[in-house]
């Protein structure tokens, strides 16, 4: 009795779910090529350790350099928010699914995040830690487990731009603060 239900609803999350995962076979059909830049910034975060949860302050922004053709994507830069000091540590992801925000996966989203496009992006930025970041058009939720902990945190995303836009904006910021070092 149960058993035909339980497949019922095994078929309909296996079609919901299916076809949703980006390959560089479907990236490759699209016309104009995806190749951009994303940069999110911390609005909340906390750590989750031992069933406790501590909230903090923000404290990061992020660079990503997304290459959808390819299903991947890089950190390229982190820098903490309090005295604009860059860590170095690149990270690789692959593009693990694109959501177009449009199926029925818009029921679990909240309306503000709804007919967003979503990526999920899962990387490994050491030995013993596993990211999972979560790219929307204007948010971007972020996860990881290390050495015990849960890291959480949750944040804004400026529009995305090519990479040659954002080389343009780098170069312009830094030679903003070389004149005001002059100064």
């Amino acid at each position: 009795m149960l058993l035909r239900p339980f497949l019922c609803v095994m078929i309909l999350c296996v079609w919901v779910g299916s076809g949703q995962a980006a390959t560089p076979d479907d990236a490759l059909q699209d016309a104009e090529p995806k190749k951009i830049v994303v940069i999110a910034t911390e609005t909340a975060r906390g750590e989750w350790e031992n069933g406790i949860f501590t909230p903090l302050k923000p404290e990061f922004r992020f660079r990503f350099e997304i290459d959808e053709e390819r299903a991947t994507a890089k950190l390229t830069e982190m820098t903490r928010l309090k005295n604009d000091t860059v860590i170095d540590q690149p990270v690789e992801y692959i593009i693990a699914s694109v959501d177009e925000g449009n199926g029925l996966n818009i029921l679990l989203i909240t309306e503000a995040r709804r007919n967003q496009r979503v990526l999920t992006l899962i990387g490994k930025p050491g030995a013993l830690a596993t990211e999972v970041i979560l790219l929307g058009e204007n948010f971007f939720e972020y996860s990881k487990a290390a050495s015990g902990r849960l890291y959480l945190s949750t944040g804004t995303i400026k529009r995305p731009v090519s990479v040659g836009d954002d080389a343009v904006r780098q170069l312009r910021d830094a030679r903003e603060k070389r004149q005001k070092k002059v100064r």
